[in-house]
């Protein structure tokens, strides 16, 4: 799966794309994907895992939600790693999400209700929820070393 960090982004022909390819070959971590619409982004593609990781992240909060939380949510994430993330080189940073969100979840929820009095949490869409608690883990409890909240805040838009 490609999914690089958008860094640059332009719509380009075949001719363009392949230059842009060749001339960032020799950059190790540094990707070129032809999207659609003949579009192409540039980026680092350990950014590409990390999506992914909050994506299966994301799949998991919404089972272990609509099962209102009846399963173990460590089992549910263990099992879709292994399952949508194999070969992914930091699966403990799935896991670093996931303690986080358990660990602060009133707090994450409490801050969703309170910007949203009029909104019960019951009442948002599960998957939207998640994004938001994923976001908000990401955007006040993680380490802003590993994710700055630039980053916080596109990754949880691009979910």
């Amino acid at each position: 799966m490609f999914g690089y960090h958008i860094s640059y982004s332009q719509e380009v022909d075949n001719a363009i794309f392949f230059k842009l390819q060749s001339q960032f070959e020799d950059f190790p971590g540094i990707g070129v994907v032809f999207e659609q619409a003949g579009r192409v982004r540039v980026g680092f593609e350990n950014m590409a895992t990390r999506h992914l990781i909050r994506t299966i992240v994301l799949q998991s909060l919404y089972e272990w939600d609509f099962y209102k939380r009846g399963t173990d949510l460590l089992h549910v994430i263990d099992r879709n790693m292994r399952n949508f993330g194999s070969g992914i080189d930091e699966p403990d940073f799935a896991l670093r999400i996931v303690k986080g969100i358990i660990k602060h979840l009133d707090e994450i929820d409490a801050i969703i209700e309170k910007a949203a009095p009029e909104w019960p949490i019951e009442q948002i869409a599960i998957i939207d929820r998640n994004v938001l608690r994923i976001g908000l883990y990401e955007l006040l409890f993680a380490d802003r070393k590993e994710v700055p909240p630039k980053v916080a805040i596109n990754e949880a838009i691009e979910m």
